[in-house]
């Protein structure tokens, strides 16, 4: 099973407090140290599968290669930034 599009998730509150309202969206850009709460629902995603939860931005600010440019290769070869959190949607 391959990669589907991304699943719109609900931003409720931020770094200011909770929002006058929810904000349905698919995709959140944020700054270092930066916080929001945020809801997903997976009632639409099948059981047995798994939603990952993927930084699109790399591996430092505006794209840039900061895992393996302050470690040896050979130490660190995959160190990426791109999977933030796992779910596994176990019931329907």
């Amino acid at each position: 099973m391959g990669a589907s599009a991304p699943i719109p998730f609900y931003v409720i509150g931020s770094d200011q407090g909770l929002a006058s309202a929810a904000t349905q969206i698919d995709t959140l850009v944020f700054e270092p140290g930066g916080r929001y709460d945020i809801v997903f629902d997976f009632s639409n995603v099948p059981a047995g599968s798994r939603v990952i939860m993927e930084n699109i931005g790399g591996d430092a600010p505006f794209g840039g290669d900061f895992g393996n440019a302050l470690a040896p290769e050979d130490l660190f070869p995959d160190r990426q930034t791109d999977r933030i959190m796992a779910f596994d949607v176990t019931q329907p």
